[in-house]
């Protein structure tokens, strides 16, 4: 088959990645017909000009690089329906991906130019392959956006120390939407602090310290983690309240983050977690996982707070209450509903 052939067998799901390889064994005899069908208009299915994108960035060269940045932006695609821009945002990222891997400096302008313009992630992870400072800001920025916060995150740590002072910067920076706090601006001041602790900086120990009076939960809540990933001392007596009366803010990872801390450091947590128990505004999701932390400590005290969550009206408290006393060895009726 002919490159040409081959490259329109990119759209035959049976064969698309037989021709790929077929393509790649071609190698400079491809690149324009590649480069062509990469820069066709966008369609509602994107993986054949992503396989075209990932073929030129396994040949390589000169042509191939001018293509692959070509197609970051070549297609105005605003005006147009959700699932085609959706379409031509995962070609870009994965011609992006390419330009990160090859590894060519000129690429880093028009890098830029789309993680600014677009938001583009691919650009982003790019840029970080490529040690490109200029971008940290940008992606900092970017961590307000939830559908991309973990792969903007992870490029972020490649960084390395490099990027701790703006991670620290970006703690206090608070963006208003009607005299409020936006939701994003919570986010990404939250997920600073977490990957501060990633980095394990101890320059931020005191800025995360500051953000335990932070008056948004989920900003509370990664500071209190965050500190006990950085310190174990008397420093983080403030933030083991936190962690018991926020735990709800965020998802299963971060339920585990807080599980962990909180029995690591059973014996300064317990006080918390018993009062935890007795406190009508605490919500049933904290309670909860009190008592699954309460479950994993052997004090005398435990069973006796325990067992006052029987008379509680939640249904999966009760058995969450139950499991937990089974687990510390205490034996029970069976349970009747109410």
């Amino acid at each position: 088959m002919t490159a040409q052939e081959l490259v329109q067998a990119l759209d035959d799901l049976r064969h698309n990645l037989d021709a790929q390889l077929q393509l790649i064994m071609l190698g400079e005899k491809a690149v324009e017909p590649l480069i062509e069908f990469l820069l066709s208009p966008p369609a509602l299915h994107p993986e054949p000009r992503c396989l075209a994108a990932e073929a030129l960035g396994a040949i390589g060269g000169e042509k191939t690089i001018d293509g692959l940045i070509r197609a970051l932006t070549i297609n105005d695609v605003r005006a147009r329906d959700p699932s085609i821009r959706l379409s031509e945002e995962v070609v870009r990222n994965r011609a992006a991906e390419q330009l990160g891997r090859l590894g060519e400096r000129r690429a880093i302008e028009p890098l830029l130019d789309v993680l600014n313009r677009f938001h583009l992630v691919g650009a982003a992870e790019a840029l970080a392959k490529l040690g490109e400072a200029r971008a940290i800001p940008l992606m900092i920025d970017r961590l307000e956006d939830p559908f991309i916060r973990e792969r903007i995150g992870a490029a972020l740590l490649t960084f390395g120390q490099e990027v701790q002072i703006p991670l620290m910067d970006a703690l206090s920076v608070k963006r208003l939407f009607h005299g409020e706090e936006s939701k994003g601006s919570r986010e990404r001041r939250a997920e600073a602090a977490r990957l501060l602790s990633e980095l394990k900086a101890e320059k931020a120990i005191e800025p995360i310290v500051e953000l335990l009076d932070d008056e948004a939960e989920e900003v509370r809540l990664q500071a209190a983690l965050a500190l006990c990933d950085l310190v174990d001392d008397h420093r983080i007596g403030k933030a083991l309240p936190i962690l018991v009366k926020d735990s709800a803010w965020g998802g299963l990872a971060t339920r585990d983050r807080v599980f962990d801390a909180l029995t690591k450091r059973a014996s300064w947590a317990l006080p918390h977690l018993l009062q935890a128990l007795e406190d009508p505004d605490l919500s049933d999701d904290a309670k909860d996982l009190a008592i699954e932390v309460l479950a994993h400590i052997p004090d005398p005290r435990v069973p006796g707070a325990l067992l006052s969550i029987l008379s509680n009206p939640n249904r999966t408290l009760h058995w969450k209450a139950r499991w937990a006393l089974q687990r510390l060895g205490q034996t029970l009726e069976p349970f009747r509903s109410p």
